[in-house]
This record gives structure tokens, sequence and C-alpha cells, in this order.
């Protein structure tokens, strides 16, 4: 398909686009200025372990953010284009990711086309990568994770497995335990899909999960060993916290927040996944049905009994609507699409005509 092959022209397209004016605005945001300054002052101290927020110790989060940050900084200068580029990285390595994963998953390249394109321009995805957070570095490792298994369970080399461990372990160290749900939540429907059978490699499966635990831990375990009021502080605070207590970190909204909010930053891809969704279940079929399942109805369900949500904690749902959005589409002849795309045409001119009312 040409269109597949013209997919790989888009990226330098899309790098100048995602870098063009990127640092025009300041990091205003209170969470996206203070990963920005972490990481700064990370670079001044010298300190590379302990992130200090004005000097004073900041241990909310793991590491690989702050390092990401730091990095970028070093390369264009302390600022915010600086502080952001490698989230436009991560942008274009995502939708590569879902790319090849839906081609895996569909022996489909019409099919990753459509998914992949469909993901790069979700207002989810877009609002991730255009201020500093964790969540577009940690979706970006649970889709390499997921991509990984794929390869293995295609191939059954084992060098694939282990990268996969490699990559939960930097997926927990990005933003903790949270980061290994969706790849974990992936590996049946993988497994069924790809029709794997047998249960092979046990040895390699635990010294696999060692290594995870090695790589994810490795920072929590270092500061736990200089005080164990570290424990008390990750696994209360931090943890059970975000879990049950979200009121303690003002976070707290009622189970229906996602089923009401996820949807608007979907649009207007949305309608084409409704439209999945009453496909796969009418028509019964079974690897669509699996990703819907495992991908969108189980997180979906689990992030909504969290006490504490923020819109970008779905983001890794994301991937998995685009994928269910472009099956949909290659499936479908055009004549069933129509009334999807004049519901997509609509969602724009509203969108037209509120901006042209604020203008």
């Amino acid at each position: 398909m040409k269109d597949t092959k013209a997919f790989y022209y888009l990226f330098p397209v899309l790098l100048v686009t995602m870098l063009w004016n990127l640092g025009n605005w300041g990091v205003v945001e209170s969470s996206e200025a203070r990963y920005a300054e972490i990481a700064r002052e990370m670079m001044v101290t010298g300190n590379w372990l302990k992130p200090q927020l004005l000097g004073i110790y900041h241990f909310d989060k793991p590491l690989v953010t702050y390092w990401i940050a730091a990095a970028g900084m070093k390369l264009f200068g302390v600022g915010a284009f600086g502080a952001r580029f490698f989230l436009q990285i991560a942008y274009l390595l995502q939708i590569f990711l879902v790319f090849k994963i839906t081609e895996g998953l569909f022996a489909s390249r019409k099919k990753a086309f459509y998914a992949a394109i469909i993901y790069a321009g979700l207002p989810l995805v877009l609002m991730s990568v255009r201020n500093l957070t964790t969540d577009a570095f940690l979706n970006t490792f649970e889709l390499l994770a997921v991509f990984l298994l794929i390869r293995y369970y295609r191939q059954r080399q084992v060098g694939w497995l282990y990268l996969f461990f490699i990559v939960l372990g930097l997926a927990i160290f990005t933003k903790g335990p949270v980061g290994i749900i969706m790849p974990v939540l992936m590996i049946y429907p993988v497994r069924q899909i790809l029709q794997v059978e047998g249960r092979h490699n046990k040895l390699h499966l635990g010294f696999g999960i060692l290594l995870t635990l090695l790589i994810g831990s490795s920072w929590f375990i270092f500061l736990m060993l200089k005080s164990p009021e570290f424990y008390n502080f990750f696994v209360g605070e931090q943890l059970v916290d975000r879990m049950f207590k979200a009121s303690a970190l003002k976070r707290a909204k009622p189970f229906w927040y996602y089923w009401a909010f996820f949807p608007a930053t979907l649009l207007p891809a949305f309608f084409l996944l409704v439209g999945s969704v009453f496909t796969g279940i009418r028509h019964k079929v079974r690897p669509l049905n699996l990703v819907l399942l495992f991908g969108l109805l189980i997180p979906l369900l689990f992030f909504s009994s969290s006490s504490s949500k923020l819109v970008l904690y779905v983001l890794p749902l994301a991937p998995y609507a685009a994928l269910a959005a472009g099956w949909f589409i290659d499936e479908k002849p055009f004549a069933d699409l129509k009334k999807y795309y004049a519901a997509v045409w609509g969602f724009y001119l509203l969108l037209l005509a509120a901006f042209s009312g604020l203008f």
C-alpha cells in the first residue's frame, strides 16, 4: 500500500511541526514548572539521585522524567524548549509503536496506517506532549513493552523477552507500579490473537521478573536504605493515598469522571471507536473484542475505581482506542462510513464556529 510507505515520510514533517514555536510559551502550569525546575536544579547541583525543588528535596516521582528533561535543557539550554524537546521525540516514537503494534496484532499495514494516523491527532495525546509531565514518557515505555512482547511471541527469541522486562522496569522507574498495568493486561490478548501455545522459558521468565523489580525499585530501595521514613512516604502517602485517599492530594473525583471526560479527549475519533465496539460485538470479532476489553474497558474500570484521577492518567488507553478505530475504517466499506465522516466533519464545524465566536 503506497499510503503506508508515505507514512514514514510524515515523521520529518511532524517533527518540524511539533518543534515549531515549542518554547514560545513558558512553563506556567504548576506541574510542568515543577518538573522543569527540578530538572534544572539537578543540572546545577549535579545531584542526580535526590531531586530538589527550590533547594528542598522532592521525592514525589521517580527520576526518569527529570533526567530526560535535564538532558533536553543540557542540549538546547535552560528553557521551555529544552524541557519539552524529548516529549516530541516520544510522540513520534509512540506513533511508530502504534503502527507496529497494530500491524503485529492484525497483520495489516492498512489497519496500522489508519490507527497510527488517528492516534497522532487525538487531543489527549497532543495534550500530553505539549506539557512536561511523566505521562507521555510512561505511555512510550508501555507501548514499547507491548511491541517487544509481540516481537517475542512472534519470534520466540529470548532477547525480546528480556528487553520487555527491562522496559517494564523503566516504566516503574518513570511513575511507579502503575507503569506495568497496561503491558501486563495486554499479555493475554496478545497471546490469544497471535495464537501462542505453550509456556516456555520459565527460567528466563523468573530472571526477567527479577530484572524488572531490580530496575524499577532500585531508586526506592536506595532511599529507603538511607532512611526508613521513605517507606511510609512511598507506600503510605504516594501509593495508598493515590489509590484510596485522593482527597489528601486534592485529586478526588467521582467514579464516572473518566466515563464523561475520556470520550471527549478522543474526539472526533470517538465516533469511529463507537462503531468498532458495536461491530465487534455484533459480528463477534474476537481479536478486536479482546483489544477493547483489555485495552479499554478493564483499565478504564480500574482507573475509575481509583480515588485519584487526572485526565492524563488514562493516556495509556488512547493507543487501543486508535487501534480499534483504525480497524473499523479498514473493515467498513466507504458507504457504511459516511455517517461517521459526517459526524467528524460536524464536530470540526462546531469547533470552527466556537473559535470564530472567540476571535
